[in-house]
């Protein structure tokens, strides 16, 4: 017996534990519908396609005995496999978004981690292509092994929808896995988790879904939700919370009648600018008649039209973000608006609950 239960016919694939446990936590506490589980040599790589299907995601999946997993090992031993299953997966869902994954039990070195945070800028902040490259300098030669004879609209895509899960390990795994299935009510969840790894065995490879695994432990797997909310209330709490509406709708909607952007950028900029020309005027007027040096007066015109240039810049995203901002509470006090009306049409006024308080 070991932490899984009797785990016999499991034991005797000991190398492939690890990778085979990522699997079934996609399936049960990842909540994937379906994988596609393929088994190369001593990895295990994992197709899961997005449950509203406009992504699809590969993930590589690598357990280390001892140390950290570096660029270089990435470089040479992942990036070859999510590659090639990449470009692949461009020739059949060129329409969505194609994730590659590294899994591994071990951290991350520092190379690898700047390497995937700038990565990470790409999606999440929106950089360019060239800025992403141009921060690569620390890791150049790795880079340029990665880069060499690929086109680069496919490495910026590639890099986009890359990720790193480091330092996830087997027990942290069985213990998400094991409480996935206790919030899903599964008795002997230990036990059951076996039946699984056992089921990985035999299948080696191919597609498994969610739906096997629950026929195979004869539970669903989803979690028991105890709801201690009162599901019955009185009319004075039906009524409370209409006022708390019309409280939230005065406090959070919207306050002050539209600004057109054009004319708060305008009022924003002119008076910067009226005074820029005259610092500026000013200051030059110096030149050849004050102790202040040419070069000290020259470079305080250009600071002050530096400040100028970046009030210009500041305003319009002060007036687009006001702009948005007008749109979102406006929306806000329109939902909370047609909420009370609805209620109202059944008998639920805000004149009760004045009357009530």
């Amino acid at each position: 017996m070991s932490g899984f239960g009797d785990t016999s016919g499991v034991t005797s694939e000991k190398g492939y534990n690890y990778q085979k446990l990522v699997a079934v936590y996609y399936l049960i506490a990842n909540g994937v519908s379906e994988i596609e589980y393929e088994v190369d040599g001593e990895d295990i790589s994992i197709i899961n396609e997005g449950p509203d299907r406009n992504s699809i995601e590969y993930i590589q999946v690598k357990q280390l005995s001892t140390g950290s997993f570096s660029l270089g090992k990435f470089r040479a031993d992942v990036f070859p496999q999510l590659w090639n299953a990449y470009i692949t997966a461009l020739e059949k869902h060129s329409d969505k978004a194609i994730l590659s994954t590294l899994v591994t039990n071990v951290s991350w070195d520092n190379s690898l981690r700047r390497f995937y945070q700038n990565c990470n800028s790409l999606h999440e902040q929106g950089i360019s292509f060239t800025q992403f490259e141009g921060s690569l300098k620390f890791c150049e030669r790795d880079y340029k092994k990665m880069k060499n004879g690929r086109e680069r609209e496919e490495l910026n895509r590639f890099f986009w929808g890359f990720n790193i899960q480091h330092s996830f390990t087997l027990e942290q795994i069985q213990s998400k896995i094991v409480e996935s299935m206790n919030k899903s009510n599964v008795r002997e969840p230990r036990t059951e988790l076996a039946k699984i790894m056992q089921f990985f065995s035999e299948k080696q490879q191919g597609r498994i879904t969610r739906r096997q695994i629950e026929q195979l432990i004869g539970k669903d797997l989803k979690p028991i939700v105890n709801n201690e909310e009162n599901t019955s209330y009185s009319k004075p709490e039906i009524h409370k919370s209409l006022l708390d509406l019309e409280t939230i709708k005065t406090k959070y909607g919207v306050k002050e009648d539209y600004s057109d952007k054009d004319d708060l950028i305008r009022n924003m900029v002119s008076p910067v600018r009226k005074a820029s020309k005259r610092f500026i005027y000013h200051i030059d007027s110096l030149k050849g008649i004050s102790d202040f040096p040419l070069e000290e007066i020259d470079e305080a015109c250009d600071i002050i039209s530096s400040d100028l240039n970046r009030v210009q810049v500041t305003a319009s995203k002060i007036a687009e973000l006001k702009n948005d901002l007008w749109l979102h509470e406006t929306n806000y006090k329109h939902a909370i608006v047609s909420m009370q009306q609805t209620a109202a049409k059944f008998g639920i006024e805000l004149g009760d609950v004045e009357n009530e308080s």
